[in-house]
């Protein structure tokens, strides 16, 4: 794990992607994310919770990229993982308005510079149906590891919700 503060050389892929992401500012092409239905009554603070635990968890959503002489370098800052309710269950059409405010959210460029390189939501569409949107620059996450994010999440709502290991902890850093 890196430290708060330390720096490392993109890998030639991250390397490949912030230098097109460069050429093409403002583009939201190397979005990755998308909506997870939920159809069940869910304690929002629980899942919060959980988002929260894996965003800390997980260096990668957590870096900001800088140039240091020329050179692209990402770095590590505090986490940053708070998941904001947008309750929809009042509008006309809630599945319309999930989809329109999910699609924005997809549609909104990063910046690698300012970050954070992810973003999430939680959207109630009424009492037993939610989505779960969560989206990040694909200089952090890949779409195989977008998939394992919401299982994750799932995985440590449903432990929370069992009272199993449910302390919040910040990871530690700065060890490999």
């Amino acid at each position: 794990r890196m430290s708060d503060g330390s720096s490392n050389e993109l890998s030639p892929a991250q390397l490949d992607i912030y230098l097109n992401q460069q050429l093409h500012p403002g583009c939201p092409l190397y979005n990755v994310g998308g909506p997870m239905v939920v159809r069940a009554a869910l304690d929002v603070d629980a899942f919060a919770r959980a988002h929260a635990d894996f965003v800390c968890r997980h260096d990668a959503l957590n870096l900001r990229f800088i140039e240091r002489d020329g050179v692209p370098m990402q770095y590590l800052v505090p986490a940053e993982a708070d998941l904001p309710l947008v309750d929809l269950s009042e509008e006309p059409a809630p599945e319309r308005a999930a989809r329109a405010w999910s699609e924005q959210l997809l549609a909104t460029a990063f910046d690698l510079f300012d970050g954070p390189a992810h973003r999430a939501a939680l959207l109630k569409l009424g009492p037993a149906l939610y989505w779960y949107v969560a989206c990040a620059h694909h200089i952090v996450l890949d779409g195989w590891s977008y998939a394992l994010w919401a299982r994750e999440v799932v995985a440590r709502y449903e432990a929370i919700r069992s009272g199993v290991d449910s302390s919040h902890r910040e990871p530690e850093r700065g060890r490999s």
